[in-house]
């Protein structure tokens, strides 16, 4: 076969892609995610809306991106990331024109929670990790955990913040619809390639082949399966042979376990703050923080994957439920704000350290060629937990609850849940691929 080396020459185009999703990233889940609780404010003052039925746009945008991520998926694994990364984009950019017009409860849901949700969740949710996943092996780890540390820089919260108090927030959503095609199109167009490096005579990791002439597709392609299966043992699963293991539902429990946390907390925490007594802008810049502090974690835990063994992959994850636990405990017991960047420090290095584990986790468990189908297919199963938290929040503030009582239960309940994290271990592996891989040095 010929030997595999790394490549010295020039940059490995998975780096661009790196780079571009994590740009991508960083302004898709900063404007649509990290920003919602930016618009309790202005909407309240404006409509007279309570919590809850904001929150619910939220809750939606969640349903939406649950049911249409296993379809989505598949369309992604199908067409290849370039495809759904342009046609999400568009959508995306236009919903966000489209909320100057918004001027009913209904139109709001339709508008944010269905168009806009629908364009992120073609071009973001599972898109960006399976354009990494599919150019990385050796290097996947380190890989999703840049693009994941670039999507941390979070300066888009107090940017959106700027935006509503200078211009409104029906001009500021025109001009971020403009920065959404600006961004997506041409860094999706020029970055992203349709399918994996084999289909243009590469390898993954950048790792290059002496000695061999033919370089058709099939042959790539092939040749690809054997450098994977050489590096990590890792074979490829379809979903239906994915959903039949073990470790494909307890990877479902994780999820919704993890699912409590995190969109409590960028819907609900700069409208805590500023309950609390914190302005806007500071608030956005607490939430930015708390993204911020995954740093670390989003390097480590990639990192950490490239290196341990599968069947040690597991304690990654709990490691993060564990610090990500602490976190909601001071949140939930502080009586004032004076241990508040401690308690979002480990929400930060916990979140940061599960995301940058989780993705590579899967696919080191179940491969790169259903890797957007499976994660659609988990992201529908747990869809019920992931919109129920941060609704809860709302409806326990509305009824006059407060937020430390619905912090205090989500505690409660993430904390109980770690204890799945013992049984997460990889499926039993299915045959590896037979052929003359041991030449590849």
């Amino acid at each position: 076969m010929g030997d595999a080396k790394a490549e010295k020459r020039g940059i490995f185009f998975g780096w661009w892609t790196v780079l571009a999703s994590g740009i991508i990233g960083l302004w898709g889940f900063g404007s649509s995610s990290y920003s919602f609780g930016t618009l309790f404010k202005p909407l309240v003052d404006e409509f007279g809306w309570s919590r809850a039925e904001i929150t619910a746009a939220s809750s939606l945008r969640q349903i939406e991106g649950g049911v249409g991520g296993i379809s989505s998926g598949w369309f992604t694994d199908k067409y290849g990331p370039r495809a759904m990364c342009l046609l999400g984009t568009f959508i995306a950019g236009l919903g966000y024109i489209l909320m100057y017009y918004v001027n009913s409860l209904w139109s709001f849901y339709l508008v944010y929670g269905i168009i806009v949700a629908l364009g992120f969740t073609i071009s973001l949710s599972g898109n960006l990790d399976k354009a990494i996943a599919d150019w990385f092996v050796k290097r996947r780890g380190l890989a999703t955990g840049i693009f994941r540390v670039i999507v941390a820089l979070q300066i888009v919260p107090p940017f959106v913040t700027w935006l509503i108090a200078s211009y409104g927030w029906r001009q500021a959503f025109i001009l971020m619809g403009l920065i959404t095609w600006g961004i997506g199109i041409p860094l999706g167009w020029f970055c992203i390639k349709p399918k994996r490096p084999e289909y243009y005579g590469l390898l993954p990791d950048g790792a290059k082949i002496d000695g061999i002439k033919n370089k058709d597709k099939d042959s790539m392609i092939r040749l690809g399966q054997e450098y994977v299966a050489k590096e990590y043992g890792e074979v490829e699963y379809t979903i239906s042979e994915a959903v039949r293991t073990r470790s494909f539902w307890t990877a479902v429990i994780i999820n919704a376990i993890g699912s409590l946390a995190w969109p409590v907390i960028t819907t609900h925490l700069i409208p805590f703050l500023t309950f609390s007594g914190m302005d806007e802008v500071s608030a956005a810049a607490t939430l930015s923080f708390t993204v911020t502090m995954g740093f670390p974690g989003r390097l480590i835990g990639g990192a950490l994957v490239d290196k341990l063994s599968v069947r040690r992959l597991k304690y990654v994850i709990l490691l993060a439920r564990c610090l990500t636990s602490l976190g909601f405990f001071l949140l939930a017991m502080t009586p004032d704000l004076s241990l508040i960047y401690i308690s979002t420090l480990f929400f930060g290095l916990g979140n940061g350290l599960d995301i940058g584990a989780m993705g590579p986790i899967r696919t080191r468990f179940f491969g790169r060629k259903a890797y957007s189908t499976i994660m659609g297919a988990i992201l529908l199963l747990t869809l019920p937990v992931s919109v129920s938290g941060p609704l809860y929040v709302a409806w326990v503030y509305d009824i006059g609850g407060g937020y430390r009582g619905s912090f205090t239960t989500m505690f409660i309940i993430y904390t109980v849940g770690i204890l799945a994290c013992f049984f997460f271990d990889p499926p039993k592996q299915k045959p590896k691929i037979v052929s003359d891989v041991e030449k590849i040095v």
